[in-house]
């Protein structure tokens, strides 16, 4: 991505060489954004070595409509917390090859990320996994002792969505290098809400996860006060 300076100096030469204002706001705008695939890369490799150190394996990540364009200053914070997310689909949900296979499934996991903008303007983000999917038993057990869920209460989908992205939540008793320290979804539901967004669950047990995050989709950094350049 080209620095501050470098985009301004381009412009001043479009400008110069008599380029449209109009020009000139979208080239702008495309040099200050980046697609979300760029941002997300990086998860490609850290799924893969995570997986690995697990001996669980991962078919390489699907990318649907990551080709999608931001502005990085205001998402790359909610799409870098997203790795709590991956994270926790290869050490949660994501079965040992001998498991995937006694359940009838391909031995190698399948990560998918897919974005798009839908008709009310929004952003939306999907991460699924093909993997066991949330046991919701583990969850309620442990909401319940943890004061989050009341004893009478059973898990709606809504509830889950509560109690997972809650601070502190974890199902497992001990922490390892990976995940148990209760502090990442909740690290997503933070600038998540930063962002006016919201996120939806589908929770297939043996099928795996998918969720969903709808955000204001802003296509352009800042907006620009218009200037008439001198003759």
């Amino acid at each position: 991505m080209l620095q501050r300076t470098e985009v301004n100096n381009v412009i001043n030469d479009l400008r110069n060489l008599g380029a449209t204002d109009s020009v000139l706001n979208h080239l702008e705008s495309f040099f200050e954004t980046t697609s979300i695939h760029k941002i997300l890369l990086p998860y490609e490799t850290l799924c893969r070595d995570l997986a690995a150190r697990q001996a669980k394996v991962l078919l390489p990540i699907q990318w649907e409509g990551s080709e999608i364009r931001v502005p990085l200053n205001r998402y790359r914070p909610f799409l870098l917390s997203l790795i709590h997310i991956v994270r926790n689909a290869v050490d949660h949900g994501i079965e040992l090859p001998e498991e995937r296979k006694a359940a009838g499934k391909n031995p190698s996991a399948q990560i998918r990320f897919s974005c798009h903008v839908d008709r009310h303007g929004q952003l939306s983000i999907e991460i699924t996994d093909d993997g066991r999917g949330i046991n919701v038993t583990a969850v309620e057990v442990k909401a319940k002792r943890l004061g989050l869920l009341a004893p009478e209460q059973s898990l709606s989908d809504s509830r889950l969505v509560h109690v997972l992205f809650s601070d502190g939540f974890s199902t497992k008793e001990a922490a390892t290098q990976i995940s148990g320290r209760g502090v990442g979804l909740s690290a997503v539901q933070e600038e998540l809400e930063q962002l006016g967004g919201t996120i939806h669950l589908k929770n297939r047990p043996n099928q795996g996860t998918s969720f969903q995050f709808l955000l204001p989709f802003w296509a352009k950094p800042v907006e620009k006060t218009k200037t008439s350049s001198a003759a």
